[in-house]
């Protein structure tokens, strides 16, 4: 029950739960099982319903919401940011380097399966650091599972590849985008991400490669593109400037009391 005629905001970190449902039904590995319990389903739906504003972090959730029959007069799109103060410029260790890097779930949502078929396929090495959720990682030479590591670790493993890959077929914006890019990394990753969002904070949009369609061709096309812009990179890498104006957490706070005062 509402008071003093208070608006109702609702967070959502991720796609419409009716699209999040429908790309994670194509998981072989959810076949037999129930990917989320009706009641919650319902729940989500209601939420969506009763609230003034949805809060999503970038424009490709908001699509999947007006996909869904919500107004876009509905949505506030505010993208994350991260943590300047431990991630900033980097320079490659030649000492153990990577073409890519994946940071994050070995999952079928995150484009797992995708990447191992790329490895499998070309010359392309991987290091993946994070949790193995429902993809087999693979016995390859050129590819290295690290498990989860504590946030401030995760610099020095930035600053071992080329390249920062996420493939995934479904993502709220993804803040190891984020990361990677106040790292210097070159990014190429899927349109089912925050890339159109976090392009808009850059300086130079040519530092973040956008899969035109999902395969694995397209994929190391888009590789090879990012690895030869990485070749270009001296020393500390670092391409976009002033990114505490936008990319920070201080930045994506602004943004949300912006909105607020619009309300009072």
């Amino acid at each position: 029950k509402r008071k003093y005629n208070a608006k109702i905001i609702l967070e959502r970190g991720t796609s419409h739960v009716l699209n999040y449902m429908k790309v994670l039904s194509a998981n072989p590995a959810y076949k037999k099982k129930e990917i989320m319990p009706k009641k919650f389903l319902l729940r989500d739906l209601e939420g969506y319903k009763i609230s003034d504003y949805i809060a999503v972090p970038s424009t490709y959730v908001a699509d999947t919401f007006i996909e869904n029959g919500i107004s876009e007069n509905k949505l506030i799109i505010n993208p994350y940011g991260t943590n300047l103060a431990k991630f900033n410029k980097t320079v490659l260790d030649v000492t153990e380097t990577f073409d890519v890097i994946i940071v994050g779930q070995w999952s079928y949502r995150k484009g797992a399966d995708l990447l191992t078929k790329l490895c499998k396929s070309y010359n392309i090495s991987l290091l993946h650091v994070g949790p193995i959720i429902d993809v087999v990682f693979p016995k390859n030479d050129k590819m290295k599972h690290v498990d989860s590591v504590e946030e401030f670790k995760l610099l020095s493993y930035y600053k071992q590849a080329k390249v920062f890959v996420l493939p995934s077929r479904e993502e709220g914006f993804g803040i190891v985008m984020a990361q990677a890019v106040a790292c210097g990394l070159p990014i190429v990753c899927s349109e089912y991400t925050g890339a159109k969002d976090l392009r808009s904070f850059i300086d130079n949009k040519d530092w973040i490669t956008v899969m035109k369609e999902y395969s694995v061709t397209e994929l190391y096309d888009c590789i090879k593109i990012a690895l030869n812009l990485a070749s270009s990179q001296n020393g500390d890498r670092n391409y976009s400037k002033n990114l505490d104006k936008n990319l920070s957490w201080e930045a994506y706070g602004q943004r949300y009391n912006e909105f607020l005062k619009t309300l009072l």
